[in-house]
């Protein structure tokens, strides 16, 4: 039986609400490849979370995961899973993560920065983060928690992974959700004010705010009636970024464009 005691714990990744990702190597690996070992506690995952029988449940993100290890990402964005396993208390998540095991989140790469992001390398991270969504909304998988500290990036800072399945959820056309799903902040209105909602246009409202800090540095929510206000331009970037922020900002989620259709705008 697999067991978390065949893995050396280097260091911690990151800490979240249902447990926290480590970086670890197999005891006995002598490549020392490098993997991020996500703990997930059985006592703190939500119901709803579940997916399963009355004698077998298992956390949808391991089974999104899991389906998703059966249909690669051809951009390499998501994450990927290569195994997992339980014991009485925790289900262990193993992922790949960068080669030299160095990444930091874009949460932090924002922070670092002394001057704005060149707009070419904006688009470069966003490009690669709409591919990523492009692939999970194509499978009828949303993730419902995008946000920068959930955006990993390499070494380089040129590449970027999309983790943190905690949220994420099937989706099918007429299917609505009530429940809070997300950070407050990245949060779609209609979220918010507890109304149905269908999941991609919720991951698009999203990106739209992970774009929105990319481009200003800081959260548009954090504006006085962010969400009853007209968004505030601390700059024009260009007309075209401009444009892309304000239709995919739109407060009326059937308004919002799809992920391709943003793969196709002008920017």
């Amino acid at each position: 039986k697999k067991s978390i005691d065949e893995y050396e714990i280097m260091k911690v990744l990151g800490v979240g609400a249902h447990g926290d990702v480590k970086l670890a190597r197999k005891k006995n690996d002598t490549s020392k490849k490098q993997f991020a070992v996500k703990t997930i506690n059985k006592d703190k995952i939500l119901p709803e979370l579940l997916i399963g029988n009355q004698n077998r449940q298992i956390p949808l993100e391991i089974h999104i995961l899991d389906f998703l290890s059966r249909h690669l990402d051809p951009s390499g964005v998501i994450v990927e899973m290569t195994d997992y396993f339980e014991d009485e208390d925790n289900f262990y998540v193993v992922m790949k993560y960068f080669d030299n095991g160095i990444g930091m989140d874009l949460f932090d790469f924002i922070d670092k920065q002394t001057e704005w992001i060149e707009e070419s390398r904006i688009k470069k991270i966003f490009k690669q983060l709409c591919q990523g969504i492009s692939h999970l909304h194509s499978l009828g998988i949303v993730h419902r928690d995008i946000k920068d500290e959930n955006v990993i990036m390499d070494e380089t800072c040129t590449k970027i992974q999309l983790v943190d399945f905690g949220s994420s959820g099937y989706y099918r056309p007429g299917l609505l959700d009530d429940k809070f799903f997300g950070t407050e902040g990245y949060a779609a209105p209609e979220i918010v004010n507890g109304e149905k909602y269908s999941g991609p246009e919720q991951d698009i409202w999203s990106l739209g705010v992970l774009l929105y800090t990319l481009i200003y540095q800081e959260n548009p929510y954090l504006q006085e009636d962010f969400y009853s206000q007209p968004l505030q331009i601390p700059f024009i970037l260009s007309e075209d970024s401009l444009d892309l922020l304000r239709w995919m900002l739109n407060q009326d989620p059937s308004c919002r464009p799809t992920i391709n259709e943003i793969l196709s705008h002008p920017w």
